[in-house]
């Protein structure tokens, strides 16, 4: 099963504790991304912790002290708990992230990742986004990054949708063009 598939999971089952207690994602999304960052850091404490070294015992009395100090909610405190238990502590930042998706659904919003060749203007990124969510009917947000394979243009995915403008795109497809051309010949 595929650590996007497991961490949904642990994401549904929160959101409906969250749900069920009257809980905002929003604290617990942005505790799950400070946790996840943390874990992705070089402190020692969060190497300590995804140490094999340390038995799962040790590695629970370090989280819960760990999560005490820092304080946050109790249902983010039992989401690590299940998580070290199950050695899946790796996953916070996908199940932060499938937190964060949650949330922009509930607000009408989708979340998208656009690619550029070069940089562009704020204005064009942003009418980007408003034609993907006119096509969409849903307000869309992007978060960008600069690839230069694409060669020219932008690439633009939404869940599972890719809209491909990049001159990369164009030219693989004429290059396939030109070769069932030639094969049929």
């Amino acid at each position: 099963m595929s650590e996007n598939v497991i961490a949904k999971r642990y994401a549904t089952a929160l959101i409906a504790a969250a749900d069920a207690q009257k809980v905002e994602l929003a604290i617990l999304a942005t505790e799950c991304r400070q946790w996840a960052e943390w874990l992705a850091s070089d402190d020692q404490g969060a190497a300590a912790l995804l140490s094999p070294v340390l038995s799962p015992e040790q590695q629970l009395q370090f989280l819960n002290a760990v999560a005490a100090k820092n304080g946050g909610h109790k249902l983010m405190h039992g989401l690590l708990n299940v998580c070290l238990r199950k050695r899946r502590l790796t996953l916070l930042g996908k199940i932060a992230a499938a937190l964060e998706a949650e949330m922009s659904l509930r607000s009408g919003t989708v979340q998208g990742e656009a690619s550029m060749a070069f940089p562009l203007g704020d204005s064009v990124k942003q009418q980007i986004a408003d034609k993907v969510g006119s096509i969409l009917h849903k307000k869309t947000e992007l978060a960008w990054r600069e690839d230069r394979s694409l060669i020219g243009g932008f690439q633009v995915r939404v869940g599972h949708t890719i809209w491909n403008a990049s001159l990369k795109h164009q030219l693989d497809r004429l290059g396939e063009t030109i070769r069932k051309g030639v094969r049929s010949s």
